[in-house]
């Protein structure tokens, strides 16, 4: 490190030269502009610090040297810009990020896939479509528990439904996790259920439904299983 009682050695104008030609080699153009205002300011923060510090030093107070060396002050200025690029290439904290709700999926012991899906056609007939996408996932979860793709649990959360379920589908790893989030949302208020959704609810059915009967448990890994057929 510098040291503080070194007599100024840049000028001013060259000091904020290459402060700025050291921010241009970080391509800056396509930057926010929260970034841009930032080093913005750190700019005109330096040239200050420069023409006080350069004052300070042509003063009386100069022969004593007790001068303030400018490198040190652009060191500065260029490790902040430093943690303003990367807080925007890897973003913030990741405690500072909303966590992702996971809801309870509830099933009981008592009713089959068919059940939840009768009962989700009557909701979506009713035009409840909070109910109507809930109890079609559901179905979805019973469905693995049928295939024995998940152990039977009374209370299941939708990720920890998709994330066990996925190891054994991985092919529908992405669809089950992206209904789980669906059902969440919507079990929580942070999304409207709509016939939309409902519709990508009962695709998403059809499919993992399909997919489990044709999984080769044993492999962990869904294959055609040959005498199994399409029965249900």
């Amino acid at each position: 490190m510098i040291p503080l009682d070194v007599p100024v050695e840049l000028s001013r104008e060259e000091a904020r030269r290459r402060v700025l030609a050291e921010l241009e080699k970080s391509r800056y153009a396509e930057a926010p502009q929260w970034l841009l205002d930032l080093l913005r300011w750190l700019s005109e923060l330096m040239e200050k610090i420069i023409a006080f510090v350069s004052g300070v030093s042509s003063g009386p107070a100069a022969s004593g040297g007790s001068g303030i060396n400018v490198g040190f002050v652009v060191i500065l200025v260029l490790i902040a810009a430093g943690i303003a690029l990367l807080v925007w290439k890897v973003g913030l904290p990741r405690w500072q990020t909303r966590r992702r709700r996971d809801a309870e999926v509830d099933l009981s012991e008592a009713l089959e896939p068919d059940d939840y899906r009768s009962a989700a056609q009557r909701y979506a007939e009713a035009g409840d479509w909070r109910s109507a996408v809930r109890d079609r996932f559901r179905a979805v979860v019973k469905e693995l528990e049928i295939a024995t793709i998940l152990d039977p649990r009374p209370a299941r959360t939708a990720f920890e439904a998709s994330a066990l379920a996925g190891r054994a589908l991985p092919e529908q790893a992405a669809e089950l996790d992206a209904g789980a989030g669906t059902f969440s949302e919507v079990m929580y208020g942070d999304r409207v259920a709509d016939a939309a959704a409902y519709q990508r609810m009962t695709e998403l059915d059809d499919r993992i439904s399909e997919a489990a009967r044709r999984a080769d448990l044993a492999g962990d890994q869904p294959e055609p299983a040959a005498g199994r057929g399409a029965e249900r």
